[in-house]
Order: C-alpha cells, then sequence, then structure tokens
C-alpha cells in the first residue's frame, strides 16, 4: 500500500502518514509541508480499504477553524466522487458521500456544543442554550463584576478592603478588577480550575520551619538562575577566545580566567547543595573590577577589544548583576516572610474569583447562553462524571484526528484524552501539527502539551510514534536556505523546547526554478535591509516611515524591472503583480496609518485588515461628539470639538471670542450670548461680527432641531439628518482617504440601524453602549474601500498570516522591542507556578517584586522568547520566491556578527544581526538613507534655501515712485474684481456618478428612507445589534454584495436548484476566497433554489448562453436630469453601474436585479411597493443603458427580493 502512494507522488514519510497504523500518532509537519493534504489522504484511504473500510461516520476529525474544517470536507467530497467515478457501483462510497455532511468533521467547540445538546440531560443545562458571543459575554462579566463589588463594599470586610488598598489603583479598584478577571479567565483554561486556584492558595502557605527549597517556585528559581549563570559563562569563554586571536586584547585574559573560575563557583553551588545564605555572601562578595589598560603599543585590534570588553563581559556582568538584586540582595528568611505575608490576600483573591465564578454562571444561565469556555469545562464534566457517556462516545468513534494539535490548551487537551485513552479498544488519536508555528499562547495555546507526546513518543514507541514532514512543496530554495540557516543558529531546545537540527529542518521540495532559467526570476538569498536610526531631527523619519519607503522602493523596483514570479497554477512564471506582496508586521495597529500614508503617497494600491481604528477615526470622533451634545449641550469638551470641526469650521479665535462673552460660566451659555439667543452686556458682544453671530445661530437652530428629533425618531433618521443638513458625508470625500472616510460615515449610518432595532434604543443608551465598548477596549475595524481580493499589496499581522503563502513577503519592524509588559505587572499568573504577587507595605507605601513574582518573571521571558522565535518562523516560511527582512537599529555596523546568546534578545534583530557575514546564507544591506527620503528631503533643503533668498531680500520702503497704470475704467476694473462665475452652482455637484449614488438621492429626495427608518421604531427587538453578534458582524451593504457574488459565479450548467449542490458550491467559493466564511453564512439556499425554481429561473437555465452577468456599463445623462434643481445645463454626467443579470428570450430582455433589503413591516405587500419605488429610478438608468448599448428593445424589469424569494416587476 505504501508504495503505491509512493508511485503515486507522495514522499516516503508521506506514504507512512497515510498507510501505518498505531494506536497514538504524532505527525510533526514542518511549513508547507502538505499536512492537510496527508490528513484528508489518510481519512480518504481508510474509507476505501477493501477489507474492513471506515464509515466517515465513526471519525472525529478536529480543526482550528470552521474554515478549515469546511475545506476539508470539500476535499474529502472531492475524491469520494472521483473513487465513484471509477468505481459506481460501490455502495460503500455512496454511502460516505452521503453521510459526509453528518459527519463530525469541526472544530472542538462544535463537536463540545453537539454533545451537550445531546447529553444535556445529565448535567443541570437547559437543552436551548444559545452560545454567546465574545463581547456579550465579556459585557455581561464585567456587569457581574460591578454587581459583586458593590456587595463586597457593603459587606465591609477587613481583608477585602486591604486587597483593595494594595492592588486597587491609585485612584479606585480598576487594577482589582483587571486582575480578578484576568485571574478568572485564565483559571477556565483548565480543566478542573477550581482544583488548580486551591492549589494556587496551598503556595503560599508557609511554615515556619520552611527553606525556600520546599517551596513550588524553588525550581523555576533554580532554573532561572542556572541559564543565567550558563550565559555569563559562555559570554566569558568567548571573551577568552577572542584573547588569544592575533591582535586579540590578550592583556585581559588573566582577569577574565580569574573571572570565569568564580562564576563556575557559583553554578557548582548551585547544582549541587544550593546553600541560599552562603550564596548569598559569595554574591555580596564578588565584583567586576576594572579591567588592565590597553595601549596602543600592544597593536590590539579595536573591534575585537570592544567586543570582549563593551559585549561579552558586560554581558555577563549584567547577568550576575540582576541575579544579585532578584535573589541575593536579601536573605532567604526575609524573602520567606514576604511569601508569608502576601499569602492571605492571595487567598482571597482567589475565593473572590470563584465567587465571581458561581455568579457569572447564574448570569449565564439565567440568559439561557454559554459561553465557549463553558462548552469545554461542561463537556469534560460528561466524560469524568459520567462514565457512560464517555463509553458510548468511545464505542461512536474509531478514531480521533486533531489538525493544529501546538494550538490546543489544557482543558482541550484533556477532552481528547478522555476520548480516546490509552486502551486498545478506545478510539485511535491521530494529531498533526508543527509545535514550531505554535503562535497562540495569548489564547491559552499550550506549546508543551505537544512537546510532551513528541518527547514520550520518540522515546517510548509503545505509547504512540512520531513521524516528522520535512519536506516543503512551499517555497524556493533560496527561502528554504535561509530559514534553516537562522534557526539552526537560534532555535535550540533550552529556550523553545526543539533543537533546530537534521531531523526537523525544512526540505525545499517544490518546483525547480532553475528548469526556468529563460525568465527574469528571483533566486538570491533572504534580503536582510538594516536601516540606521537617523539622529538628525530635522529630517527624522519614523522608523514605520523610513521601512515602509524601502519597502515601497523594492516592490517598485522588482515591477519595472521585469521580475517574474512561479504561478502554480499555471505551473508557469508570470510578471508580479500588486497581489503577490504582504507586508508583514508584528505591530500592525501601531505600524498600519503609517505605512498606508507612505504607499499612498507612491501611489501603491495597500489593504490592511485591522480590527481597531474605527473609533479613533476623525469622521467618527465628530459625529460622537455631536450626538453627545445633542443628548445634553452643555458638555463643554464635545462642545468644543464641533464647533473646531468642519461642522461648523469655527477658528480658534472665534471659539476665544465665544467665551469673552461669558468668562466664568458654561462655554454653551457663552455660545447662547454669542449668537444673540439670550441678552448680553453690550460690551461682551463687541468680541463677535455679525458672521460669526449668524453662523452660531443656525448652528444653535440645527441643534435644537436635531434634539428634537432625537426624542421623537429613529437614531438613524437622526444621523441622517445630521448628514444631509450639514454634507458632512459628502464634504469628508475631498480629504485624503475620502472614500474610506465615507464607508466609515456609512458604517456608523448602518450600525445606528441596526441599534434602532435593540429593545433599548435611542440616542442616550447608543452613547452608552459606545462608551461601554470603548472603555473595555473594544474596537472595530475601520471600514475599507478597497478589497483584499483586488491587485494590492497586503499589509498584515504574522498571526493573521499563518496557514497564508505569498510570492513575496516583507518582514518589517525587526528592530522594535519584544512586549514583556507581562512581566511587570502587580499579579503574574503561569501555568505551573500559580501566582506570582508584589508585596505591598501600606504603612511605607511601597511595593516590591516577592520570590515568587520574580521566578514566574523569568519563565514568562522564557516563554515569551520562545514564542517570539516561533512567530518569527510563520513569518519567514510565509515567502514562496522571496524573503525580505527589514528593521531599524542604532549603530547597526558595530552589531554585525557580535556574539549573542538567544536567550538574551530584546527584539528579531538580536537573533539576526549576529548571523550576518561572510559566510552567511543571508544577504544584507545599511542604509543610512532611503533614497526616496533622500529625494524628498533634498527637496525640503531647496524649498527653505528659496525662502530664505527671499526674505534676504530688502523691503520696498518708498511705494510713491511705483505707479499702476490701467487702461480699465473704475467701473469696469471693479466689475471685473468682483465678478462671480455664474455656474458655480454647478462646480460643486459630481460630474461622475454611479447609480446607486443616483437612486439614493431620488430616494432621499422622496424621505423613503425616513419612513423605512421610523417604522423600524415600532419594530420587536432583536436580542442585540448584529454588529455586536460577531467580531466582524456584516453590515446590510455586505450581505447584498455577498449574495450577488453567489449568482455571479453560481455554474449553470449543475443541478442549481439541489439545496446540497448550492452548499457545497458556496463552501467552494469560500475555499477560493471569493466569499469569506461570514458571508458565506449569511446567504440563504433557499432562496437561490426558489429563484431558479420560478418560470424566469427555468428560462435562464434552459438557455444560459443568452444570460449575461454582473455586466458593466458606463453611459452620459444630461446634468438637469441628473440634478432636479439645475434649470437648464448642457453638461453630461457620466454614470457608471453593474447590471446583475441581462437575459435575453426572442428579442426581448429580460432585466433583474437582486436586492437583499430587510423588511420592516409584516405587510409584506406594502413594503415591495416601497422597494419598487425606491428602486425604480435605478432600474429606469439600467433601462437607458440596456437601449442605447444593444439599439431600442422590448423588455421587462424585475426586482428580486432574495431574503423572502418575491419578484417585483417595475412597470413603466
Amino acid at each position: 500500500m505504501k508504495e503505491l502512494y509512493k508511485k503515486a507522488g507522495w514522499t516516503e514519510k508521506q506514504a507512512s502518514v497515510i498507510t501505518d497504523n498505531h494506536h497514538h500518532m504524532l505527525v510533526s509537519a514542518g511549513a508547507g509541508a502538505g499536512k492537510t493534504a496527508v490528513l484528508v489522504e489518510r481519512i480518504i484511504a481508510r474509507l476505501k480499504m477493501s477489507e474492513d473500510p471506515l464509515s466517515v461516520d465513526s471519525l472525529l476529525v478536529v480543526t482550528f477553524t470552521e474554515k478549515a474544517a469546511n475545506e476539508m470536507r470539500e476535499r474529502i467530497g472531492r475524491e469520494l466522487k472521483k473513487s465513484l467515478e471509477k468505481d459506481p457501483d460501490n455502495k460503500h462510497l455512496k454511502k460516505q458521500l452521503y453521510l459526509l455532511n453528518k459527519a463530525s468533521i469541526s472544530t472542538l467547540h462544535s463537536f463540545c456544543l453537539e454533545t451537550l445538546k445531546h447529553y444535556f440531560y445529565y448535567l443541570d443545562i437547559d437543552p436551548g442554550f444559545a452560545v454567546g458571543n465574545d463581547y456579550d459575554v465579556k459585557l455581561l462579566r464585567h456587569q457581574v463584576m460591578e454587581e459583586f463589588l458593590e456587595d463586597k463594599y457593603a459587606k465591609g470586610e477587613t481583608l477585602f478592603y486591604q486587597l483593595v488598598d494594595s492592588y486597587g489603583g491609585d485612584k479606585g479598584d480598576e487594577h482589582l478588577k483587571k486582575m480578578v478577571l484576568t485571574l478568572h479567565n485564565f483559571s477556565r483554561s483548565y480543566p478542573q480550575p477550581y482544583k488548580w486556584l486551591e492549589q494556587v492558595k496551598k503556595h503560599f502557605q508557609i511554615e515556619d520551619d520552611m527553606a525556600l527549597k520546599d517551596t513550588t517556585f524553588f525550581i523555576a528559581i533554580k532554573d532561572e538562575i542556572e541559564n543565567s549563570l550558563t550565559r555569563a559563562i559562555k559570554n566569558i569563554e568567548s571573551a577568552l577566545k577572542l584573547c588569544d586571536e592575533p591582535a586579540g586584547p590578550y592583556k585581559y585574559a588573566e582577569q577574565l580566567e580569574d573571572e570565569l573560575k568564580k562564576i563556575k563557583e557559583f553554578k557548582h553551588l548551585v547544582s549541587s547543595d544550593f546553600n541560599w545564605d552562603l550564596l548569598t555572601e559569595k554574591f555580596a562578595s564578588f565584583t567586576f573590577t576594572k579591567l588592565p589598560r590597553i595601549t596602543k603599543q600592544d597593536a590590539v585590534d579595536e573591534n575585537l577589544k570592544k567586543e570582549v570588553k563593551d559585549v561579552l563581559r558586560d554581558s555577563a556582568k549584567s547577568e550576575l548583576e540582576e541575579l544579585k538584586k532578584r535573589y541575593f540582595a536579601r536573605n532567604q528568611k526575609e524573602l520567606l516572610e514576604d511569601l508569608k505575608a502576601v499569602g492571605p490576600l492571595v487567598c482571597e483573591l482567589v475565593d473572590m474569583v470563584k465567587q465571581l465564578d458561581e455568579r457569572f454562571k447564574h448570569a449565564k444561565k439565567n440568559l439561557g447562553i454559554m459561553d465557549f469556555s463553558d462548552l469545554e469545562s461542561y463537556t469534560y464534566e460528561l466524560l469524568t462524571e459520567y462514565p457512560k457517556v464517555a463509553e458510548e462516545l468511545r464505542e461512536q468513534y474509531t478514531q480521533v484526528m486533531v489538525d493544529e494539535y501546538q494550538d490546543i490548551n489544557e482543558v482541550q487537551n484533556a477532552i481528547i484524552e478522555e476520548l480516546t485513552g490509552k486502551e486498545p479498544d478506545h478510539p485511535d488519536l491521530f494529531m498533526v501539527g508543527d509545535v514550531k508555528q505554535s503562535i497562540y499562547r495569548f489564547r491559552m495555546a499550550e506549546p508543551g502539551l505537544f512537546l510532551s507526546k513528541y518527547n514520550n513518543y520518540l522515546n517510548d514507541n509503545d505509547e504512540g510514534i512520531v513521524i516528522e514532514l520535512q519536506d516543503n512543496f512551499r517555497s524556493a530554495s533560496n527561502v528554504i536556505r535561509g530559514v534553516n540557516y537562522l534557526f539552526e543558529n537560534i532555535m535550540e531546545k533550552k529556550l523553545s523546547g526543539l533543537t533546530y537540527d537534521d531531523t526537523v529542518k525544512l526540505k525545499a521540495s517544490g518546483p525547480k526554478r532553475e528548469e526556468f532559467s529563460d525568465k527574469k526570476i528571483i533566486t538570491d538569498n533572504t534580503e536582510v535591509h538594516l536601516l540606521e536610526k537617523n539622529t538628525d531631527e530635522e529630517y527624522d523619519e519614523q522608523d514605520s516611515e523610513r521601512e515602509a519607503y524601502l519597502i515601497a522602493s523594492k516592490i517598485i523596483e522588482l515591477m519595472e524591472e521585469g521580475y517574474q514570479v512561479f504561478d502554480k497554477k499555471l505551473r508557469d512564471y508570470r510578471p508580479i503583480q500588486y497581489q503577490d506582496c504582504v507586508i508583514l508586521s508584528r505591530k500592525t495597529k501601531e505600524q498600519a496609518e503609517q505605512v498606508a500614508s507612505i504607499f499612498q503617497k507612491l501611489e501603491i494600491p495597500l489593504y490592511a485588515e485591522l480590527d481597531t481604528g474605527y473609533f479613533a477615526t476623525q469622521e467618527i470622533q465628530v459625529m460622537l461628539s455631536l450626538l453627545k451634545i445633542i443628548d445634553n449641550p452643555r458638555q463643554e469638551i464635545p462642545l468644543a470639538g464641533v464647533l473646531r470641526s468642519p461642522l461648523i469650521g469655527l477658528t480658534g479665535d472665534e471659539l476665544m471670542s465665544i467665551r469673552l462673552t461669558n468668562k466664568y460660566g458654561d462655554y454653551y451659555d457663552a455660545l447662547l450670548k454669542a449668537s444673540g439667543k439670550i441678552k448680553c452686556e453690550e460690551n461682551d458682544q463687541q468680541f463677535i461680527s455679525d458672521d460669526l453671530k449668524e453662523k452660531l445661530a443656525n448652528f444653535l437652530d440645527n441643534l435644537e432641531r436635531w434634539r428634537t428629533v432625537s426624542r421623537e425618531k429613529a437614531l438613524s433618521e437622526l444621523i441622517w439628518d445630521i448628514y444631509q443638513t450639514t454634507g458632512y458625508l459628502d464634504y469628508v470625500a475631498g480629504f485624503s482617504s475620502g472614500r474610506e472616510r465615507q464607508a466609515n460615515l456609512w458604517s456608523f449610518y448602518d450600525r445606528a440601524l441596526q441599534f434602532d432595532s435593540f429593545t433599548q434604543s435611542g440616542l442616550v443608551k447608543f452613547l452608552n453602549f459606545i462608551e461601554k465598548l470603548i472603555e473595555q477596549d473594544f474596537d472595530l475595524g475601520k471600514a475599507k474601500a478597497v478589497s483584499e481580493n483586488e491587485n494590492v499589496v497586503r499589509f498584515m499581522s504574522i498571526h493573521k498570516s499563518k496557514g497564508l503563502e505569498f510570492p513575496l513577503v516583507f518582514i518589517m519592524g525587526l528592530g522594535k522591542d519584544f512586549n514583556f509588559l507581562d512581566q511587570y505587572g502587580d499579579l503574574l499568573l503561569h501555568k505551573d507556578y500559580g501566582l506570582g504577587p508584589k508585596l505591598v507595605d501600606l504603612n511605607k507605601r511601597i511595593k516590591f517584586p516577592t520570590v515568587a513574582h520574580h521566578a514566574i518573571s523569568g519563565c514568562l521571558q522564557s516563554e515569551t522568547l520562545a514564542e517570539e522565535m516561533r512567530v518569527l518562523y510563520v513569518a519567514m516560511t510565509r515567502a514562496e520566491e522571496k524573503l525580505y527582512l527589514v528593521g531599524s537599529e542604532k549603530n547597526v555596523r558595530d552589531k554585525l556578527a557580535v556574539r549573542k546568546d538567544p536567550s538574551s534578545a530584546k527584539c528579531y534583530l538580536d537573533w539576526i544581526l549576529p548571523n550576518l557575514h561572510d559566510e552567511s546564507e543571508l544577504d544584507y544591506q545599511i542604509w543610512d538613507e532611503i533614497p526616496i527620503i533622500n529625494q524628498s528631503t533634498e527637496n525640503k533643503r531647496q524649498w527653505k534655501s528659496h525662502l530664505n533668498f527671499c526674505l534676504e531680500k530688502e523691503p520696498i520702503d518708498n511705494t510713491e515712485d511705483y505707479q499702476v497704470t490701467t487702461s480699465l475704467s473704475n467701473k469696469e476694473l471693479k466689475n471685473r474684481l468682483n465678478f462671480s462665475y455664474p455656474y458655480k452652482e454647478v462646480t460643486q455637484l459630481p460630474g461622475k456618478m454611479s447609480v446607486t449614488e443616483i437612486a439614493k438621492r431620488n430616494t432621499l429626495s422622496k424621505e423613503t428612507m425616513s419612513e423605512t427608518a421610523a417604522t423600524s421604531i415600532t419594530k420587536k427587538a432583536a436580542n442585540q445589534p448584529n454588529f455586536m453578534k460577531e467580531e466582524h458582524g456584516l453590515t446590510g451593504a455586505e450581505k447584498g454584495t455577498s449574495v450577488h457574488l453567489a449568482f455571479q459565479h453560481l455554474p449553470l450548467d449543475e443541478d442549481i436548484t439541489s439545496i446540497e449542490f448550492i452548499s457545497s458550491y458556496l463552501d467552494h467559493l469560500v475555499n477560493k476566497e471569493i466569499l469569506s466564511i461570514k458571508e458565506r453564512e449569511s446567504i440563504s439556499e433557499e432562496s437561490i433554489t426558489k429563484f431558479f425554481e420560478s418560470n424566469l429561473g427555468e428560462k435562464i437555465l434552459n438557455k444560459p448562453d443568452n444570460l449575461v452577468r454582473e455586466m458593466p456599463f458606463t453611459i452620459g445623462i444630461p446634468a438637469d436630469q441628473v440634478y432636479t434643481q439645475l434649470e437648464e445645463c448642457n453638461e453630461i454626467v457620466v454614470v457608471q453601474g453593474v447590471i446583475d443579470f441581462l437575459f435575453w428570450d426572442n428579442g426581448s430582455y429580460y432585466l433583474i436585479d437582486f436586492k437583499t433589503d430587510k423588511l420592516y413591516s409584516k405587510n409584506i405587500s406594502k413594503e415591495l411597493n416601497k422597494l419598487a419605488e425606491r428602486y425604480r429610478t435605478q432600474i429606469e438608468v439600467y433601462r437607458r443603458a440596456i437601449n442605447e448599448i444593444y439599439g431600442d428593445h422590448s423588455g421587462n424589469s424585475f426586482l428580486y427580493h432574495v431574503p423572502s424569494s418575491n419578484w417585483i416587476e417595475i412597470s413603466y
């Protein structure tokens, strides 16, 4: 069997994974090794076995995402169909195809949900429970927390007040709240959170006769001290080697030998007896004395001298000084007393977490919801407390397969192990993943679980077997060389848990690029571009901007010089496009705006997918400020913001003038006086011009009207009124990124529409709702004016890039420091060692780390470095053709090829720079200045020089010698100076519009939108706004786009009236990245089948060649027909649009436009009539376009309302 797969093109190890039978198998699949393809093939092989084949419903396949599950199901389905084509009478395969949609191929959360729904009666849960979305659950938990703290304050317990005083923060109890919530969340990633919490309390039960060696923290302390001393020893030993080199600083050798001897003695004491008090004495007496003086006569190489003295020895010195400060500055008894003193507070904190959890459970139960952690914990309880349930599930599944096993957490792993166990008759366990790509530590992923099995299976084949997949089919050999070279030098077992050696390093197994030597292709090594940080303040650019300039110039260079990339679909090379390039960063939130700005200046299209930034945009800030003063105009900061904003447009001087009318009262009162709305002293009015007074009066009139609208009408109507009155929606289009700003304002309106359907709607509730979101650090991604599927350069986080691949990868920001903030908080958390608190002396008002805090801090630093190393590995292995590493650093030349221990790194460059030298597999270039920046800087200098030249000219003092002469009369001169363009109104109107914009302009003039919004007030509310149901909830417009994409791509030569086929094909569109998962979920298969089952739908299926889908057009329409306010105008407005379906039959056409508008009334007929009127103008333009393109033809025009499956004929 294995040989057959090898002949079919699978590698030796892939064939083993597909065919070998072991009770437990762990596949360690490197990047680009085709692990998903192997997993699918293993499933297919077992379904097709000639003897005793498996049934697909006896498999439990656990994936990390629903997208991965859908893709896997689709792959299995394709393979089954291929097998049936060869063996159409095979009943077993037919059955498997039938069962496939019901097979347990899903995320672990989906499996838990299904299990709980089936066995709910064993537990005290409602079978009708729903899974709450993350943000609802988060807000609920904070609400429960507030009520819980109120009760705690009411009880007045001394220990609780001490906890608040110690950890609450300077101005309240916010820090304590965060501490409790963080510990609560952390504990729930364990199978038995209460047991773990109780164990934490025991860590601080210090008896009088205890030594530090008896505490839980000792192992971590000892490991940290040993590692630190080992690094110091390595540094001194490296320094001694340099002293022995020709021209080395030989005079330092004797003293370094003495220091090395003492450090080794320290290490011996730590490794053997570990006498704490003796070590404390030794550290107290040890000092690094001054090195001997070296002069020019000693003929010593200055670079070697500097590396020995300032790099290696100073590093060793820092290691010992830090150890002394953390562990040996105080005696053992004092350190233990600290743990004993903080113990009662830790116990109180743990008890609070348990009490909060009970209240939180009760609140969720009352609402009939669970969160994802509940799904896991209840499932684990079912499997452990009710053996019959576990036994039934073991009988149901013969094999359990887990994809992305490196990203599993403790409780998820416990569920898997309960299902499989170790008995021969229990289900087989197959796990596939790559611990080098475990980058979800912030989600409680535990790579140690993978490593534990990996090491156990290597040492004991009876327990399980490990198979390494090293062949990389993604990347060119030049990329693989760079990845292997770097990680062979930095990834070691002590730090990352795995040594990057010949057993795990990647092998280039993709298409051989050498076969295409006639093409202009990229074959050279990975490039490292290092930017010297600029210290010239006048012309300094931020690091991110300079790096963005460099990347942009490289992209331009590659495209202009005609380089090509390999297209796997074409199996050939083609010219580079923008969409072949991706920029990856660890700090996307910080860098996105800067990168986007640079690329916009250079006219390179960029798509940045961010989850934040919406509430911080200027246009949304202005709208929120305006809504706040509509609610309460006496809020001075929002009021000043609105007056200064483009909505009103006051200057700073005008704001000051308003204040002078009422120097000591409310600014709103000053505004009323300045506008003349209330009387004021005549002297106070002297600062207010007539123009300003009129402007303020108009604003106050609008404000009062908006306040009335806010009380009487829906929020969405209020916002639309503001857009219409102020023209703000059109105004922002004139700014840079105008399309994006407009999209943000449209999105704001859409969210207001959604909020109108909420039970507790209204302006005040909306503002409170938004404020609560911002308080909880919840944000939304800014609206996108460009799609990622377009020909654009993509900018994304490294985490989002996982699982993807790109021809050209640029990794930027490599000189930015790692985030070690989780090591400095008042309370540190660790899976093995529990809590590491700081101790607060309330009398002395000081706070300092306990030995537990130091111990856990050291562990977290190592784990952070290991995670960052894996993040870098993920980023580098995304590249197919070429990899570029970009970073900024001070004195970068001095740090090249300088030895540095990987465990002391502070940024990615600390791993890269020591490995850049003449024999390196990484090519590098150092940039003191970027060429594009030089050009702009030079321009700046030239302009400054010209300005100085002008200023140096002597002014004209005597104007009497200068006479102005003209042949024009005074009247004619005055007329010319006062000339006003007669068609000024036309210049303010767009000369190019979309059909949608024309339709909206026509609809709004009839106030249809107001009627629709008003109807929504009377509707019974949904449970919540849609944009809170998911992290990226779709707007109405996005849902409409999804439906249009579906109708555009569905193949008409297939069984299009089959729901199963449509469902399968929509999943196919997701895998092709035409639809996102959320877009896919918003589409109803039934509405599509009903369309094609209708009379006109059947006609289309009978004559599919007569159908034109998504037909774009551009026509010219007289301006006075578009803008009804123009009486006569010979100008032409360019109108563009896209016709959804245009079907020809017997010389006549059928125009079909798909609509997904929400219907707000139960009277469907009435709502459909509204739709007809709303889109009549749009259909009229479409008909006009058809007649201009095809000539005059008779035709019929229809709207098809997809959600209700109703046809609406538009007659003229």
